[in-house]
């Protein structure tokens, strides 16, 4: 767009766009897809916008300057200093991580499911005993968990068909919140099911954490309901204590 600023643009418009965990461009044929691990900006070029162009690396040498080619004026925040940024600048050997995806068919949530096994790794530690005599415990500070760390699994969710969002203790720390959405415009009727291997409680949650029902009160299985398109949808999982 040549005469931007002759209709009353303030800045040059662009074809740049921000992603969070994936880029795709598909038709009735195929799916390309990018999952990230750290890149940010995409753009579809072409003269059929059916290429795919990925910012893996962008160099800032200065925060705060004013009239630039495609932002005239004052920049915004820093309007009186031009600070330098010399650990921006693409110097030396670099890296990036990320994934190429081809798929027949556009399909959202498996895109998720992978962009989530790409960019979590696993947690591991070390089975292992303490030498107090060579590493006496005085020389390694050490502060005590607040609670009991108890390894018990609590449940499993089963042929899902939504995309996993998070899981977390509740505020009040008397349980835990299971996140889950659906990423499609298109009704999901079987998302999957829970599978309780304790006794539990479970709750329907606002996005604040607040319980807005009681879903189920000890069932070894709870299918899901259907998710509409783009639902986000947060269950209250709270084991129930035996009675003293």
């Amino acid at each position: 767009m040549k005469d931007w600023q002759a209709i009353g643009y303030h800045e040059e418009p662009t074809s740049m766009r921000p992603m969070i965990h994936f880029a795709n461009t598909h038709n009735q044929e195929i799916s390309w897809s990018f999952l990230t691990n750290g890149m940010k900006d995409f753009q579809l070029i072409g003269d059929q916008f059916d290429q795919l162009a990925i910012t893996l690396f962008r160099g800032v040498g200065y925060l705060g300057r004013p009239d630039l080619k495609r932002r005239p004026s004052d920049a915004s925040g820093l309007q009186t200093k031009v600070v330098a940024t010399p650990d921006s600048q693409l110097t030396g050997q670099l890296t990036f991580g990320g994934a190429l995806v081809v798929t027949p068919d556009f399909q959202p949530t498996a895109l998720q499911q992978a962009h989530l096994l790409l960019s979590q790794s696993d947690l591991a530690y070390q089975n292992q005993t303490i030498n107090r005599f060579t590493t006496p415990l005085q020389y390694f500070m050490m502060n005590p968990t607040a609670t009991a760390i108890k390894h018990a699994p609590i449940l499993a969710v089963n042929d899902l068909q939504v995309t996993f969002s998070s899981f977390m203790q509740t505020i009040d720390g008397t349980g835990f919140e299971l996140r889950l959405y659906n990423p499609t415009d298109q009704a999901i009727t079987l998302p999957g099911s829970l599978e309780l291997h304790q006794n539990c409680r479970i709750a329907e949650l606002d996005l604040r954490g607040q319980v807005q029902a009681t879903l189920a009160t000890s069932p070894s299985d709870y299918d899901l309901t259907t998710f509409g398109p783009g639902e986000i949808r947060t269950y209250g999982i709270y084991p129930i204590q035996p009675r003293a």
